[in-house]
């Protein structure tokens, strides 16, 4: 039951992450005005489209996107990690889904899969010493920034290709130009597709136990200290041994969104900047926000009345889902797309039928807290996240269309999402006149969310997007209800995650080498009470001699960019 348990936890991180998650902002309800989610100089015009080169198929892919992508087969060679799960196939084309990807599109795609956790590290030698190039790679992570990439000789600038080839991205960027924008590097130019992620939909969260609620006699919280007292109910009527459980290590390189959630109960936005923000009109580092020392100040009232998990500088999501499963936490912290996960895996929802566990709403996500001047609300998710596809200057000139085209069809066409969320047509599902998925009957032992990742959908190793329609298929209707009531608290943060110029790169680089263990250890000792609260000052005057300024500095000229924008 537990190996089940913890499989169903993995398949939401494939549809929601990686490590969840995620859609295209003007899907669901407003965002920003387009040009604030935009970089680089976007005054100028996009480039003339060229005429398309090839045989047939491709230059009526061009003109209408349609399929195939060419008369004969031709062969592309793409670099790409293993994935974000290992409970979901590698890219391989023993996969049925990808076989079907050849036979609609006629490209043979030769895959050159390393391991997620050695990808970083193989590909920085590659691309270090021009070596073994594939025609596409995926850039996700390799370095900070496309620009770099380009500079050094790896990539090709792409904004004709994809004005030529790009038939279904340019219609999506029509709809979305914020993101399509966000896309350009600082220097205005086009060098790959990124990853898009829904922006208002059950993010990083508390979720709470709504049975363990009832047991206590108490209502969901409404202010911080609400949520103290909700705590302390949980710990000395249920008994928990871990009223609250987290992980948290300060880092540039950590993703701590689940823990930095909790900065909009003190009138900060931090969910997704968790080095800078903006505070009287002027961008500081987090630590100089009065609302930051408030936070942590609140973290530690939490570790010293046992309220919250002792360990939550070790913890990973393994020590979560052990806390849920075994009953010894009432809330935790992590994206909201978890809920019902985490729901069907707590002791709670032991009582029902295992096929309908996460029906119940047993642990939901919190509505934000009041702040002390009243404000509710939570950070919308306003970027560009994980995999890229780009093109490297090792692909052949003649099939430099057909790249491009096979990478816009994979993002941007409606075929291919519908097959990415819900596996073959006529296998896994079909679809009705109305739009609607209606879904095939699994093999004996499999949900249909394992049936269609073991076939090569769900979140696959490149770039892809996310919609709260495709989310609607294999999600419970209370999820998908509350996630939309909660639409009413989300806000636009202040700074916004377009790129930084690779120099602004290379200077935070340096300085978080030395800024980051510095403030870990802080940090740490200011939660556990090693280190006093009167030492606060102690700590921020120690920041100038680790780079602050350097930080400041990057942060503040890339939000001159955004606000250049309008």
């Amino acid at each position: 039951m537990r190996k089940f348990l913890c499989l169903l936890l993995a398949l939401v991180m494939i549809f929601g992450l990686v490590a969840c998650g995620s859609g295209d902002g003007d899907t669901t309800t407003p965002t920003t005005a387009p040009d604030s989610s935009g970089t680089g100089d976007t005054t100028e015009d996009p480039p003339p489209a060229p005429p398309p080169t090839g045989d047939d198929a491709l230059v009526n892919y061009a003109k209408t996107g349609s399929l195939p992508i060419a008369d004969d087969l031709v062969t592309l060679s793409f670099t790409t990690h293993s994935g974000h799960s290992v409970l979901n196939p590698p890219a391989s084309n023993d996969l049925l889904l990808y076989q079907y990807y050849e036979e609609l599109t006629n490209i043979h795609i030769e895959w050159d899969v390393i391991p997620n956790d050695s990808y970083q590290e193989v590909m920085a030698v590659r691309v270090s010493a021009l070596s073994d190039l594939p025609d596409i790679l995926n850039a996700h992570d390799l370095v900070t920034g496309l620009q770099k990439l380009f500079n050094d000789g790896v990539i090709i600038q792409q904004d004709e290709l994809l004005a030529t080839y790009g038939y279904h991205i340019n219609k999506w960027a029509a709809d979305n130009p914020g993101l399509r924008r966000s896309m350009n590097e600082t220097d205005g130019k086009f060098y790959g597709v990124s990853n898009t992620v829904i922006d208002s939909h059950l993010g990083p969260n508390v979720m709470i136990n709504t049975y363990e609620l009832e047991r206590c006699g108490i209502e969901m919280p409404t202010t911080p200290d609400e949520f103290l007292d909700m705590l302390r109910a949980f710990r000395d009527i249920s008994k928990l041994p871990a009223p609250l459980s987290f992980w948290y290590t300060y880092g540039s390189g950590e993703d701590n969104s689940y823990f930095n959630v909790l900065g909009n109960f003190f009138d900060m936005h931090l969910a997704y900047n968790q080095e800078a923000t903006v505070y009287n009109g002027e961008v500081v580092v987090i630590f100089d926000h009065p609302g930051y020392k408030e936070l942590i100040s609140f973290a530690n009232t939490m570790y010293k009345e046992n309220l919250m998990n002792k360990d939550f500088a070790s913890a990973t999501l393994d020590t979560m889902i052990e806390y849920v499963s075994t009953g010894q936490t009432g809330a935790t912290m992590f994206w909201g797309t978890f809920s019902r996960l985490y729901g069907a895996m707590s002791p709670d929802a032991q009582q029902y039928p295992e096929e309908d566990r996460e029906e119940y709403p047993i642990y939901v996500p919190m509505p934000p807290l009041k702040t002390a001047t009243g404000q509710q609300y939570r950070d919308r998710r306003l970027d560009l996240q994980g995999d890229t596809m780009t093109i490297t200057t090792n692909c052949p000139d003649d099939k430099l269309g057909y790249a491009m085209a096979w990478i816009d069809w994979l993002f941007a066409s409606e075929e291919a999402m519908d097959t990415m969320n819900n596996g073959i047509p006529g296998l896994t599902y079909d679809k009705g006149a109305d739009g609607s998925i209606i879904k095939h009957d699994p093999p004996a032992g499999s949900t249909w969310n394992e049936w269609v990742s073991s076939l090569g959908g769900s979140q696959p190793p490149r770039a892809y997007r996310q919609t709260i329609e495709d989310w609607k298929v294999f999600m419970p209707a209370w999820q998908i209800d509350m996630s939309f009531a909660m639409q009413q608290y989300y806000v636009d943060p202040p700074l916004l995650n377009i790129p930084f110029t690779p120099e602004e790169n290379e200077s935070l680089a340096f300085a978080y080498a030395s800024y980051d263990p510095y403030a870990a250890a802080w940090i740490d000792n200011f939660i556990t009470g090693a280190a006093s609260m009167d030492q606060w000052d102690e700590f921020i005057a120690g920041l100038d001699a680790v780079g602050k300024q350097d930080i400041v500095d990057a942060f503040s000229a890339r939000y001159e960019r955004q606000k250049a924008l309008g």
